[in-house]
Parts: structure tokens; C-alpha cells; sequence
């Protein structure tokens, strides 16, 4: 009797313990029943549900941020910047724009070669005209532009994606435009001095960037005499920061010897900067 008691009572127990387990699985089954749709699972599925909502397009126009990147320079731009520094004035045996004579035996030798010279550096003249960051076409185009002015006919080399422009004739005919109105001539303006950054104000490195930039490397080292003296020379010589502005901008002949440093083509600005690195260098 008491055996039989002690049965039905383990029963009992065994069935109080099954349910709640049933229960549990049959519940966790309803929930991840077949009716989900298993891409919804996937990382991705994830990531996208829990991403920012800031990611997400609410209606208003997309806001396109510029990368950047601007178009190629042309020739005349380049040789303005750069070149004329040493072709206007024929610095360091560079041949001088416009002089048929000096260019004849380099246009002889084909514009692969002349290319390949200004993009690799020939003699005095640095790679790239002592600008690296000029891409090849922008060589390339200051290339055709000085030999085009000095007796060539070099063809205009195109952006990636446009057709070659031919070559422009040697003498070509004006173009008749109607003549401008007269307009009263302006009051000259005195040029002002460019005024130096204060004593310590001077970044060095965005100095070198622009002195490297605008060609005045290829003329001048900070240690050693090129074309001309020495940073180093210029600064020992204490004419100041704001006199070597001026020399920088406007050119100077006579005070390093015979031969002349051209005007250049910076601002006040960045005149006032080379000057007063310059001068940091003592």
C-alpha cells in the first residue's frame, strides 16, 4: 500500500516538472516558427536595422561634398606659375620662349624627348619644373605652349576622354573682333610692400611646399648656390623680411651678381611668407 503510494506521488512529481518544460519548448518553437523569413537573420540584414538613422534618405536632396579635384591646368597656366621663372628671362641656360633660334635643335630632337626632359629634369631644370604635383598632360601642355610660341607645332595634347586638338598653324590669321569701347584709363595704384609675418609665425614646411611649388628650388638651395645664392646667404645678409618680399614679387638684378631674378608670380601673401622663412634661416 505504501509502495503504491510512493508511486503515484513520483508521478505526480515527474508530470509537475514535465508541463513547465513543454510549455517553455513549445513557446522558444512559436517564435522561430517557420512563418520568418531567414534573410532577415544574415549580418547584413542586421547591420541595416541597427545603422544610424542619419544614413538613411528623409526626403531631403543628397548632399554631394567636394572631393576636390579640379580641372588640368593649360600650358599657359603651368608656364605662368612655374616656367617663366627661368624661359622668360633665360635663366641658367634655359632656352627663352619665343626665341626660334634656341628652341629649333630641342624641337629637332621630337616631342617625345623635349617631354620626356621636362618631366624627368635635364641639366639645371628639376623634374616637373620643380613642381611635383603637375600631372603629365600638365607637362605635357607647357611643353607645347612654350614650343608652339618658339617655331613649333607641336599637337595640343587632350584631356583623358577628348579628341587630340591639332596642331595650331604657324601663322594663323587674328581673329576680327569688334573693337572695345573706349573706357577712361584708371588711376595708377601704388604696389604695396608686402608686409612679413611676425618673428616665430613662420611655418616652415608650408613655406618649402610653395617655395618648391612656384619653382624657386630650382634656382636657389637652402644650403648650397644654384642659379642663385643660398637661402642661407640671402638670411646671413640681413636686408629683412619685408625688402625680400618685395625682391620676391617684383624681381631684383645687381646684388647677387650678373644675373637677374625675374619678378615672380605670387601674391603679397605668399611673397610675405617665403620672405620671412627666408630670413628665419640665419
Amino acid at each position: 500500500m505504501s509502495a503504491n503510494k510512493s508511486s503515484q506521488t513520483l508521478t505526480k512529481l515527474a508530470v509537475a516538472l514535465l508541463v513547465p518544460v513543454v510549455a517553455i519548448i513549445a513557446l522558444v518553437k512559436s517564435f522561430s516558427s517557420s512563418g520568418s523569413d531567414p534573410a532577415l537573420l544574415t549580418a547584413e540584414a542586421i547591420e541595416n536595422r541597427i545603422a544610424p538613422v542619419a544614413q538613411y534618405n528623409t526626403g531631403a536632396p543628397a548632399i554631394v561634398l567636394d572631393n576636390g579635384k579640379k580641372e588640368p591646368l593649360s600650358g599657359e597656366q603651368v608656364y605662368k606659375n612655374i616656367c617663366m621663372s627661368c624661359h622668360d628671362a633665360g635663366l641658367a641656360g634655359a632656352p627663352k620662349k619665343g626665341d626660334n633660334g634656341a628652341w629649333a635643335p630641342r624641337i629637332a630632337q621630337g616631342e617625345a624627348t623635349v617631354l620626356k626632359h621636362a618631366i624627368e629634369g635635364l641639366n639645371g631644370m628639376p623634374a616637373r619644373g620643380g613642381n611635383p604635383n603637375l600631372s603629365d598632360l600638365e607637362v605635357h601642355r607647357a611643353v607645347v605652349f612654350m614650343v608652339n610660341a618658339s617655331g613649333g607645332k607641336f599637337a595640343e595634347p587632350a584631356a583623358e576622354g577628348e579628341a587630340k586638338k591639332d596642331a595650331a598653324p604657324a601663322e594663323a590669321a587674328p581673329a576680327q573682333t569688334a573693337a572695345p569701347a573706349e573706357t577712361p584709363a584708371a588711376a595708377p595704384v601704388a604696389a604695396e610692400t608686402p608686409v612679413a609675418p611676425a618673428a616665430g609665425a613662420v611655418d616652415a614646411d608650408k613655406a618649402l611646399a610653395l617655395a618648391n611649388a612656384k619653382a624657386c628650388m630650382a634656382c636657389h638651395g637652402v644650403d648650397n648656390k644654384l642659379v642663385g645664392p643660398a637661402y642661407k646667404e640671402v638670411a646671413a645678409k640681413g636686408e629683412g623680411a619685408e625688402v625680400l618680399a618685395a625682391s620676391i614679387k617684383n624681381g631684383s638684378s645687381g646684388k647677387w651678381g650678373p644675373v637677374p631674378m625675374p619678378a615672380n608670380h605670387v601674391t603679397d601673401e605668399e611673397a610675405a611668407l617665403l620672405a620671412a622663412w627666408i630670413a628665419s634661416l640665419k
